[in-house]
């Protein structure tokens, strides 16, 4: 109700996080936010992360849930590195993607071969 409120156009995906991110990618969607709350284990948070830097727009804000969790806590270090940071609580941190430092880190984090 909030969104109708605000006329903001939401739609709900109920998929497994890679599989819906690669069809936004393949779509050729463009997201001035993301927040990336997926799986917290394995390669899933770097995979996730991958794939919402090919979907966000320039000078767009991710922010990363539960970003003390391990694996999750690999991709704030990256972040923390090549992008301005936004805020951080013991929660969520957010960042700005700039188109160059964009291009930086996609080139470390992309997956190679494992979804598309």
């Amino acid at each position: 109700r909030l969104y109708q409120m605000l006329d903001i156009k939401v739609e709900l995906i109920e998929k497994i996080s890679s599989i819906g991110l690669k069809d936004l990618i393949l779509k050729n969607q463009r997201f001035d936010l993301i927040y990336i709350d997926g799986s917290h284990e394995g390669i899933n948070p770097l995979k996730d992360l991958a794939f919402s830097l090919e979907l966000i727009s320039k000078n767009g804000i991710i922010l990363l849930d539960d970003h003390n969790w391990t694996d999750v806590k690999i991709c704030k270090e990256l972040c923390d590195r090549n992008y301005e940071k936004l805020h951080e609580n013991w929660k969520v941190a957010a960042y700005v993607i700039d188109d160059k430092s964009k291009q930086t880190l996609h080139s470390k984090v992309q997956p190679q071969n494992s979804v598309f």
